[in-house]
């Protein structure tokens, strides 16, 4: 311990009339730590009590503080590694919070409260729930951050909830919409999205995917909660996924988010901003059903818990057929001879 804190009584935990915790430091000095929960009371003052040892006396009084606009600067210059569009979306999350707070407010100021209402005026702007999601997760990122740097104790931003996404049916994505897109992608982002084309993986699923889960003609998919189910790799997916030693990744992304990007990208280009990544695992459903495959096959492909979730491809089927049958109704019925 530091020759200067020697004899000086430690910070000790307390807890109010009001059930709040709080942190008691030497002279008498309180920080609220703003829980009634006395597990996350107890994690937060652990932290306040390393600090007081290692001498940092100062970070715990508050003098080590930061405004918005300066951490913005230094947050963005820490991630000048990461790739262009996460900056550039670092870059407008944190934009938007200097322009809603102020660039002298600082960070450690700002209440769950306050960011709550931060959010709310997002939404009531032009951006979308979509967009506006995408935002909070850049910024609880970079508030995690900024507890790493001892800005923080805890971040007020993991208690600010997401947004609820309106739902959106898939739709399967037919050959001359892919055909568009994959002429606006490179031909590895081209590569990857012809694999979940021909496999029906999910996004996150073929990330994770190594060379170690193709045996013997077949992929071994580790899926939600942790389910292994086996797709047959044939022809196309074949190919393209190729040969590589165990622990080499099929892929070289390992977020789907950023297939996300990539093929939203390459979609917008082509015209068809509508069309999601996750419509090409609707479009290997859709195929196979069409082709009569039975729902209890279907739901193993795809990994489904539930068969409900698969009838949605055979309530499409069914209804392809209908469309299909009624234009031959209208080309012969009624027609005379």
């Amino acid at each position: 311990m530091p020759g200067k804190l020697r004899g000086m009584p430690g910070p000790r935990l307390w807890k109010r009339y009001n059930g709040i915790y709080c942190v008691v430091l030497p002279g008498d000095r309180r920080i609220s730590l703003k829980t009634r929960d006395k597990d996350t009371a107890q994690q937060l003052f652990s932290r306040y009590r390393k600090s007081w040892l290692q001498g940092k006396i100062a970070v715990l009084e508050g003098a080590k503080s930061i405004r918005l606009a300066a951490f913005k600067k230094e947050y963005l210059e820490a991630r000048e590694s990461k790739a262009g569009s996460t900056r550039r979306n670092d870059r407008t999350a944190l934009g938007h919070l200097v322009a809603h707070f102020g660039a002298e407010r600082t960070l450690r100021s700002l209440t769950v409260r306050e960011l709550e209402q931060f959010k709310a005026s997002l939404l009531a702007g032009p951006l979308g729930v979509v967009t506006v999601n995408g935002y909070l997760r850049h910024l609880r990122t970079a508030f995690n951050t900024a507890i790493r740097w001892e800005y923080l104790l805890r971040s007020p931003m993991a208690q600010v909830p997401f947004e609820i996404e309106p739902e959106r049916e898939s739709q399967p994505v037919v050959e001359e919409v892919l055909a568009a897109i994959l002429g606006k992608a490179t031909e590895a982002e081209g590569r990857v999205f012809r694999i979940l084309l021909y496999t029906g993986l999910r996004p996150f699923e073929l990330c994770r995917m190594t060379y170690a889960h193709v045996v013997d003609g077949t992929i071994r998919v580790r899926g939600k909660r942790g389910r292994v189910r086996v797709v047959p790799l044939m022809g196309e997916a074949a190919k393209l996924i190729g040969e590589g030693k165990p622990f080499e990744r099929v892929i070289p992304w390992r977020h789907p988010v950023t297939l996300s990007h990539k093929f939203r990208k390459a979609a917008t280009a082509a015209g068809y901003s509508h069309v999601r990544l996750y419509d090409l695992r609707h479009t290997f459903g859709t195929v196979l059903a069409v082709a009569g495959v039975d729902p209890f096959r279907l739901s193993k492909l795809m990994g489904h818990t539930s068969i409900k979730t698969t009838q949605r491809y055979v309530t499409v089927t069914r209804e392809h057929l209908a469309e299909a049958v009624g234009r031959v109704d209208g080309m012969f019925g009624g027609k005379k001879t």
